[in-house]
């Protein structure tokens, strides 16, 4: 059994804290690195391995993470596309049961890397909806960077590059469309953190979902990283 470094409780309370100082109720890359990191060791291999029982506790539970901000936003991409714009295996329902078949151990390795690389080609003609239907396009995009994610034990570039000590203001933070952000994004009404938000909409939504990410949805992932911890 892995020794904890630090509590769930300490983990939430510093996410809660950055959360709270924020003017526009979003929960920096920093932060979110902390809280990622904080489930254990990146596995080393990350090479999209079957995914029952061959990855590592803190790999399944960061999989979870990223797995489950797609699945709450599912019901937002049902209402934003009626026409069914995306075929159903590049749909994020579709992604979404693709990894939970692979976190199950129904998909192999060579499938799983076979469908990153096409949710990879897919997501570059995305481009063509997003006038129109950027609702779906954002949620279509963070399915496919989950998939990536998830499957390979990543979040943003390499999990080995992440820096403290770089300039992490809001202007930055809209560069690093990590699934979570991205979903963020759309809580938000579409609308980034330095964006103009008069009536204060937007960062109450946002303030939501970050709350719901801090409060609800990492408790489940810790206890999939730690089972026998307290």
């Amino acid at each position: 059994m892995r020794e904890v470094q630090t509590t769930l409780g300490d983990c939430q309370a510093a996410a809660r804290a950055a959360l709270d100082a924020s003017p526009v109720g979003h929960l920096k890359m920093t932060p979110r690195e902390r809280l990622w990191t904080a489930l254990g060791p990146y596995d080393p291999v990350r090479s999209g391995r079957r995914g029952s029982p061959i990855i590592s506790a803190a790999h399944r539970a960061r999989a979870t993470l990223v797995l489950e901000c797609v699945r709450s936003a599912l019901p937002d991409y049902d209402v934003a596309d009626t026409a069914g714009l995306l075929h159903p295996q590049d749909a994020p329902a579709g992604v979404v049961a693709h990894v939970d078949d692979w976190l199950a151990g129904r998909v192999s390795a060579e499938e799983m890397s076979a469908e990153r690389e096409r949710l990879a080609n897919m997501s570059q003609n995305l481009g063509i909806l997003e006038e129109q239907h950027p609702v779906v396009v954002a949620i279509a995009q963070a399915a496919v960077t989950m998939c990536l994610a998830a499957t390979h034990d990543y979040t943003e570039e390499d999990p080995n590059e992440f820096d403290d000590e770089r300039n992490d203001d809001d202007e930055q933070d809209d560069d690093a469309w990590t699934t979570e952000f991205e979903i963020a994004f759309v809580r938000a009404g579409l609308t980034l953190p330095r964006d103009a938000d008069p009536d204060g909409t937007a960062k109450a939504a946002r303030t939501a979902f970050w709350r719901w990410y801090i409060d609800e949805l990492y408790p489940q992932c810790w206890a999939i990283a730690y089972p026998a911890a307290d």
